[in-house]
């Protein structure tokens, strides 16, 4: 068999087992409930019987479903679900998916694995691999689970799409930091950036230099990551304390997920924002982060544009390569490894003394003058 066959055929399976989760979490299939045949299920999802077996057999090693002789599968539920292989005791799980180009996570990735060794701890890295990882994700959150490490630190990126996953682990008692997003509807331990404070700053900066027409761009939708919606939310709030209404024209939000990583060229989306704001007379830009703010200034080059001449514009993130660009970029900067230093001193806390009271921790960011605003 082919190695691209192969490959599909393991993709289908971890979409079966995907689905059969999310229908036990939606409780289409409810705990104690006996399960359609094979035969059933592989009509209803589309699948082989080969596959449907191998989805059911890797469950029941989970302890999600369990079988009864001659009479058929039952649902034990995804809280019934079990490690089966222990790390070691002094070993903390790391998920996340980061783009190659972010110097500043890494160097946030570095605080932590530094403070987290210098206290004997071991570190077991699961990276998601790259953008569109929604099933990697999955895979390496339920791999953690079933191999209960003494701590984790998480990083989302597709997690309203896997909250099953969650559950398991907000009922379990690993302890667990959730870092830069929030987990929507699940209380966990949170630390992230002021990301509406820093919201709020760039939009301050270019109301101070006299701008008006300042729009607002993320090509993540807001709805899926938490820092989007609140950097955006501190973006409003200085408009409207400086008596300027929220202007859809000056919103474009969610136009390509796909390019978050390391594609700082591929700009076709953001050319139809930029034209789209030129139109409507808008002269700033906040966007999300660097990265897009630097996909964004690459389409206006592409469309005889300048910086900071026809568009103002600031970033988040404060990236090494802000100071590069033509036009060096203004930014709001994290303090990456003061959110690293703050995960780890959590973390260690937690494990040497577990509880389930959780807490939010805020880092204060700031404003990076450099070149691409005009004061008008």
């Amino acid at each position: 068999m082919g190695a691209f066959m192969v490959a599909e055929q393991n993709k289908k399976l971890e979409q079966i087992i995907s689905q059969i989760r999310s229908d036990i979490s939606d409780e289409k299939f409810a705990k104690g409930q006996k399960l359609p045949t094979l035969i059933e299920l592989a009509m209803q999802y589309g699948a082989s019987l080969s596959t449907l077996r191998r989805a059911v057999e890797k469950l029941g090693e989970e302890g999600v479903v369990r079988s009864a002789r001659g009479s058929g599968i039952y649902v034990s539920g995804l809280e019934s679900a079990r490690p089966k292989t222990k790390l070691p005791s002094r070993t903390v799980a790391v998920v996340f998916t980061l783009p190659n180009a972010s110097t500043g996570w890494w160097e946030m990735f570095d605080a932590v694995t530094s403070a987290l060794g210098d206290a004997g701890y071991e570190i077991a890295i699961y990276n998601n691999g790259g953008a569109n990882s929604r099933e990697k994700e999955r895979c390496n959150l339920n791999q953690v689970y079933r191999r209960y490490p003494a701590g984790m630190i998480y990083i989302p990126d597709f997690a309203l799409d896997i909250t099953e996953c969650l559950y398991k682990f907000k009922l379990s008692d690993i302890p667990m930091v959730i870092i830069d997003k929030q987990i929507d509807g699940i209380d966990f331990n949170f630390i992230a950036s002021d990301n509406v404070e820093g919201g709020y700053l760039a939009a301050r900066h270019l109301l101070d230099c006299g701008h008006k027409n300042i729009a607002f761009a993320s090509n993540i939708s807001l709805s899926r990551a938490s820092s989007a919606r609140d950097r955006f939310f501190g973006y409003c709030r200085a408009l409207r304390e400086a008596g300027i209404e929220i202007d859809d024209r000056f919103m474009a939000t969610g136009y390509c997920r796909e390019t978050y990583f390391d594609d700082l060229t591929d700009c076709n989306a953001q050319k139809n924002v930029i034209s789209c704001f030129r139109e409507n007379r808008a002269t700033g830009i906040v966007a999300v982060n660097d990265f897009e703010a630097i996909r964004l200034m690459k389409a206006m080059e592409e469309l005889h544009l300048l910086v900071p001449e026809d568009f103002s514009v600031i970033g988040f993130d404060n990236q090494n390569i802000c100071n590069h660009l033509k036009a060096p970029l203004t930014t709001v900067a994290q303090d990456f490894r003061g959110i690293g230093a703050t995960v780890a001193k959590t973390l260690l806390g937690l494990m040497k003394n577990p509880s389930p009271k959780t807490k939010q921790q805020l880092i204060p960011v700031k404003l990076v003058e450099r070149e691409s605003v005009k004061k008008l």
